[in-house]
């Protein structure tokens, strides 16, 4: 799809194209996965952008962008051949944002408070910031039915069922273990392919585990 460098690589919802930051990290492109065609431009400039996910409809792009004032880290979507529209931009770190398959939530990483964390807010409107995780988090990773989050916390990956009103998350307690410098993408994707995956139903994440993998 490229024959230079280019990094954090995000799969459109319809498997045919792929969005990444070019070699500079300043741009972000997508490509046909067939390998016709060069990349193309999707955004552009000064600043490191990191594309985190598509919408549903593959229609508009999510990434965070190192801003040149005093926001740091700041959370952008891109309507496809648009021009980039804010979502949150605040004094703190905010980073890896994930749409929710349906396409009316955003989870996210910020470092407000001083460490880095889980967020959830709706999508568009913004609002209230749901607490996903309270003891540190980071990669979150919508399940396909937008029913479970995964993030990672150190090498432990971290499930958390979604309440049905999405009002509250009640911080995730089972965990598997994760190697160093496995990604949550990467394991998930793993163990969705591998049919691997294990977990119990009840209660919404305190009972809910995702098991210790044989490695």
């Amino acid at each position: 799809m490229t024959d230079r460098a280019a990094f954090y690589p995000v799969w459109a919802p319809d498997g045919e194209r792929v969005a990444f930051s070019g070699e500079s990290i300043t741009g972000i492109y997508w490509s046909g996965v067939d390998g016709s065609g060069e990349a193309k431009p999707l955004v552009q400039g000064p600043n490191v952008k990191i594309p985190g996910s598509w919408s549903p409809a593959a229609d508009r792009l999510v990434y965070h962008e190192v801003s040149a004032t005093g926001t740091q880290r700041d959370i952008w979507t891109l309507p496809i051949g648009g021009t980039p529209e804010p979502f949150l931009a605040t004094t703190s770190n905010e980073s890896a944002p994930r749409l929710s398959p349906d396409g009316r939530w955003m989870a996210y990483v910020s470092d407000r408070g001083g460490t880095r964390r889980v967020y959830v807010q709706a999508y568009p409107a913004g609002g209230s910031v749901i607490a996903v995780s309270t003891a540190g988090g980071t990669e979150p990773v919508w399940s396909r039915d937008g029913r479970e989050l995964f993030y990672r916390d150190g090498f432990s990956c971290l499930l958390c069922k979604s309440p049905p009103n999405l009002s509250s998350y009640p911080e995730a307690r089972s965990s598997c273990f994760v190697p160093p410098m496995t990604s949550i993408p990467t394991l998930v994707a793993f163990l969705s392919m591998t049919s691997l995956w294990m977990g119990s139903d009840s209660s919404w994440c305190g009972a809910s585990r995702v098991r210790r993998l044989a490695w």
